[in-house]
């Protein structure tokens, strides 16, 4: 994950059957204007809640390399799951760490960005979208 400058991994996603997912950043250059937050491991994850205001915001996915797509989101969830000390964690997130959170444990369930689109007319690769929008996204 962080070899790749990601933010999150799901177990199965490097071959991993068990219900785990780690994530966390602090380096704003690749998310410029989202808030970063601590690293986490949570073992077997669930989302308890999540808000009814629905957010749409890029996403990518170190599983689909180079793409990026509009993804609508819950703007906040409430997430449970066991710390790597076993111990059961209950906390609220909302923004960027709150769409990670929904991103990777949609891994877990086998769903993948693109799976949740509603306009798969702005899937793009990131090439073209450096072209259009003027901006520079990398994948490493």
């Amino acid at each position: 994950m962080r070899r790749f400058r990601g933010v999150g991994l799901a177990a199965n996603q490097i071959g991993v059957s068990k219900r785990i997912v780690v994530m966390g950043v602090h380096e704003k250059s690749r998310y410029p204007g989202k808030q970063g937050f601590p690293f986490q491991i949570c073992i077997n994850p669930r989302i308890l809640r999540r808000s009814r205001k629905i957010e749409s915001d890029w996403e990518g996915c170190l599983s689909i390399p180079g793409y990026r797509g509009k993804v609508p989101r819950a703007a906040a969830v409430v997430l449970e799951s066991l710390n790597e000390r076993g111990e059961r964690i209950v906390k609220s997130a909302n923004g960027f760490e709150a769409r990670v959170i929904q991103h990777e444990l949609d891994h877990l369930d086998g769903i993948l960005y693109p799976d949740r689109m509603t306009d798969l007319k702005s899937w793009i690769h990131v090439d073209e979208m450096n072209r259009l929008l003027n901006v520079s996204v990398r994948d490493e």
